[in-house]
């Protein structure tokens, strides 16, 4: 185990941020299934959102997703560039400056309604603590489990890492090879899909003002948008579940056990892409007020 330093943290963090998104990205999908119901379905289904309580845990998301984007684009930069590791430090604080600039900003638009409200008032629509950690809890189990394994916490099973977090491309294994290259191309091209999505549902407007019917709309407007959303879509459920499969052979001994999760982690991805991308194709067909 790799004790100490930024690499240890920024690939443990990497990790953390990357199973909570891949989490978040499920419900997003269901929240997007429901589109085949009506609008009013979908607004349903993303009530939840749309309430203060919940804004802490929408700034968290973004959070994360920006630095995953950050740290993956940090590792690619030494995986294809090895001559920059002899400047990983300073590459690293450059980083984590340009993280922290952002936070403020971020966080001044999306929490901006949370601003004047006391407690009572933010908590008032939680309708019990039960209701939130059904929301939110079940992303708790496997981020503490992986801080507990990716820190000193563990006896387990050791993992070298590069203070740069950098691997070279796999050479035994054909398909470990493209998996490896796909992470880094998709990583690529998701960088600007999901921070322009991102800005545009959560920055740009108020999450409130994401209803059934504006996401009808935005279909109906420009076709180009499903195949944007398309691609984010196979790109972003394929990366993540990817780097679930990754995660789970680090910490799962070969065997049938290993071999039964991760194929029903790619039974129900594949299913889950299907449903999520033929949705898409219906949403422009949808009556609005359904």
């Amino acid at each position: 185990m790799y004790r100490g330093g930024t690499g240890q943290w920024t690939w443990l963090l990497h990790r953390i941020s990357g199973v909570a998104i891949v989490y978040f990205l499920t419900l997003h999908i269901y929240e997007t299934l429901q589109l085949a119901l009506g609008p009013a379905a979908y607004d349903e289904a993303t009530a939840v959102y749309k309430q203060p309580w919940f804004r802490p845990f929408e700034f968290a998301l973004v959070m994360a997703v920006v630095y995953h984007a950050f740290n993956g684009g940090r590792v690619m930069l030494f995986d294809y560039f090895p001559s920059l590791t002899r400047y990983r430090k300073q590459i690293f604080w450059i980083g984590i400056v340009l993280l922290v600039a952002l936070t403020p900003i971020i966080g001044y638009f999306m929490l901006s309604e949370l601003f004047g409200m006391g407690l009572a008032e933010i908590f008032a629509s939680m309708n019990g603590i039960g209701y939130a950690a059904l929301i939110v809890g079940p992303v708790a189990i496997p981020v503490l489990y992986l801080l507990w394994r990716g820190s000193a916490l563990s006896e387990g099973r050791r993992m070298i890492l590069s203070a740069s977090n950098s691997t070279p491309a796999p050479a035994a294994s054909r398909f470990e090879k493209l998996a490896w290259s796909f992470m880094r191309i998709s990583g690529i091209v998701l960088v600007f899909l999901v921070l322009a999505h991102l800005f545009i549902m959560h920055i740009e407007r108020d999450i409130a003002e994401v209803t059934g019917e504006f996401v009808v709309d935005r279909f109906r407007a420009n076709s180009v948008w499903i195949a944007i959303d398309l691609t984010m879509l196979f790109l972003a459920w394929l990366h993540g579940l990817n780097g679930v499969r990754v995660v789970l052979s680090d910490y799962m001994r070969r065997g049938a056990p290993r071999r039964i999760v991760l194929g029903a982690i790619g039974a129900f991805g594949v299913m889950w892409l299907v449903a999520g991308g033929a949705v898409l194709f219906v949403i422009p067909t949808l009556v609005i007020g359904a």
